[in-house]
């Protein structure tokens, strides 16, 4: 019978308090997006990591890209995971190779199948190191981490390249993870959150999180127990023992000066419904993007039914680019896939990284409550971190709620009103959703970080794309831009011990008249065929 080793570590005395990590690293071939970065191992060394709900962490192997020549892997690498002395010491609690596809969490068989992971990985035993300044480290020894050897993102049209940002497990429902270690033992290792409560480290099993935008200067905002109350600008939707929110309307709006959906939808047409059931373009008016145009998703205060409250997300979050080694040259695109919901139990609406540009999202492990709220734009008041208690059922916002487009003067300038105006008011809802449609937040699940709808909605129920919707095969350079780092001696020396195709009606496209189009360029759509991570 194999032994049995057990990692799960005693408390020892420790301040505990909220840890505010640094969330400004510029990462992604189809963002760009904000990063955390992370010290790991002993001795230490940084890792660049995205927040996710994967049971344990995930670290990348910097050996990944030289073992497979033939991998697309963009450039230049951030920190990655390369071993240390300490872990030469345990390597006998590493796990033989496994694969995504054989993840259990419902996190990550959503990401498997969303980014068409394919490639090997193995758990390890590592340590985190929570750091701020001013402050003494906190050592999170025995945590339990996956490392990808080999791990490719993957696009139905051929398209892939080697994941190269890894992610840091917000996971908290429950506080051990085990496997077979390469020669025989059972290992039993902590998951990332609970131990940092275990440790000390922090009060509770919780979090805040707003992922900003790289392209709007809004800096990321992650929290480990508890939350910025400056990210918290509206009144906070609960979700109390339960895991999803539910989504009962989604409409498109103007927050100030004129609209630019004038003759976007005549009146003798009804239906939302893109006309042909694939385009190999999706365009986007530069006037959209430039104003405080936006997209409202309206929730359920209370279950299924009922009073809803809104978070506004704006256009100019949406519009992102690819870059290497997706394609060759900078192109813009809209993050949004198709899904089809009647192929599982889960969400039948799942909102990515992108919808969490603006939106703060929050939850509490222990007390089972999470919270979604209107995020700010780049005019974000200084960070106002409170502590989430174990027992904590209620959040309180900002002590200045305010409009989110406030947050955005400066930056989007409001079109000039026409006279007609009047005709047709922005916030209309065109078709709507069936109601309490059950909607999951993909924290960390991601192909462009997208933002994934499988309703009836504007712009997102495509059918799956075929070989000629493929992103256009260019020839791909040698060298990519720059992802940026943290600024040097932030970190301090370590003692010794890281969509589906649509029903009746018919699809229709949408009249553009009055729209203009991005000049010499188009924005396209992601290849369809996937899933996107569903839970908060």
């Amino acid at each position: 019978m194999a032994l049995c080793i057990g990692l799960i570590l005693l408390p020892f005395s420790h301040a505990a308090g909220p840890w505010s990590l640094y969330y400004n690293v510029k990462v992604g071939p189809d963002g760009p997006w904000n990063a955390i970065n992370f010290s790991i191992e002993y001795p230490a060394r940084d890792v660049v990591v995205h927040p996710s709900l994967f049971q344990t962490s995930m670290l990348i192997n910097a050996s990944a890209c030289e073992q497979n020549l033939e991998a697309s892997c963009p450039l230049p690498k951030p920190g990655m995971w390369t071993g240390s002395g300490s872990q030469n010491l345990i390597a006998w609690k590493n796990s033989l190779g496994t694969m995504p596809s054989e993840w259990t969490d419902e996190a990550g068989m959503y990401m498997t199948e969303i980014m068409g992971l394919k490639g090997s990985m193995h758990y390890i035993v590592t340590r985190f190191t929570l750091q701020a300044p001013g402050r003494p480290s906190s050592y999170l020894d025995g945590a339990a981490a996956a490392v990808s050897d080999s791990i490719s993102v993957n696009y139905p049209g051929g398209h892939s390249y080697m994941m190269d940002v890894g992610f840091f497990s917000l996971y908290g429902q429950n506080s051990t993870v085990n496997w077979e270690s390469n020669n025989g033992t059972s290992i039993q290792s902590n998951t990332t959150v609970p131990l940092a409560k275990l440790r000390e480290a922090i009060s509770s099993t919780s979090y805040g999180l707003h992922v900003g935008s790289v392209s709007q200067n809004v800096s990321g905002s992650l929290t480990l127990g508890g939350y910025d109350r400056s990210r918290c600008i509206g009144t906070p939707i609960t979700a109390s023992s339960d895991q999803y929110l539910y989504l009962g309307d989604i409409s498109l709006g103007v927050a100030d000066g004129g609209s630019a959906f004038q003759g976007l939808i005549p009146e003798y047409r009804t239906s939302t419904f893109l006309e042909k059931p694939v385009t190999p373009s999706l365009p986007i008016s530069r006037p959209l993007i430039q104003s405080p145009h936006y997209i409202s998703f309206s929730f359920y205060t209370d279950g299924r039914a009922g009073s809803m409250a809104s978070i506004q997300i704006p256009f100019a979050l949406l519009s992102l680019n690819l870059t290497y080694p997706l394609v060759a040259s900078e192109t813009p695109y809209f993050p949004c896939r198709p899904f089809d919901p009647s192929k599982n139990t889960g969400p039948n609406t799942i909102l990515g990284r992108a919808f969490l540009q603006g939106a703060f999202l929050a939850h509490n492990w222990d007390s089972k409550t999470s919270w979604l709220s209107q995020a700010p734009g780049p005019s974000f008041s200084p960070e106002d971190v409170h502590a989430i208690d174990p027992e904590t059922t209620t959040l309180a916002a900002a002590q200045k709620m305010q409009p989110w487009n406030t947050t955005w003067e400066g930056v989007l300038t409001p079109l000039r009103k026409t006279t007609n105006s009047s005709r047709g008011s922005p916030d209309e809802d065109h078709g709507g959703l069936s109601t309490g449609a059950k909607a999951g937040i993909g924290v960390g699940a991601a192909v462009g970080g997208i933002l994934l709808l499988g309703a009836a909605w504007l712009l997102l129920r495509r059918r799956k794309r075929g070989p000629e919707e493929n992103l256009p095969q260019q020839p791909l350079p040698k060298e990519a831009p720059a992802y940026n780092m943290p600024p040097p001696g932030l970190h301090q020396e370590y003692a010794p011990m890281r969509e589906a195709p649509p029903p009746a009606p018919a699809p229709r496209e949408l009249d553009s008249n009055g729209l203009q189009e991005l000049p010499e360029e188009s924005v396209h759509e992601l290849p369809g065929g996937g899933r996107d991570s569903p839970r908060k």
